[in-house]
């Protein structure tokens, strides 16, 4: 699995258990180290979980491969 879409399981895990996005942040910095998710990504995927998205997949674009 892609670290990328693994650490978004883990931002919809925090969201589900109520851990702030700041907590689920440092959880993830210390899990993966350098490759982990920018900050203001990993804000805007748990945003996007808090608001009901369920697929942590990335939605697919046309016109790329």
């Amino acid at each position: 699995m892609d670290k990328n879409v693994e650490q978004r399981h883990c931002l919809k895990f925090c969201v589900l258990s109520e851990i702030s996005c700041a907590e689920a942040r440092k959880m993830l910095q210390k899990a993966y180290g350098p490759a982990t998710i920018s900050k203001t990504r990993a804000y805007e995927w748990y945003k996007a979980f808090k608001d009901g998205r369920e697929i942590v997949d990335d939605l697919h674009r046309s016109g790329l491969n």
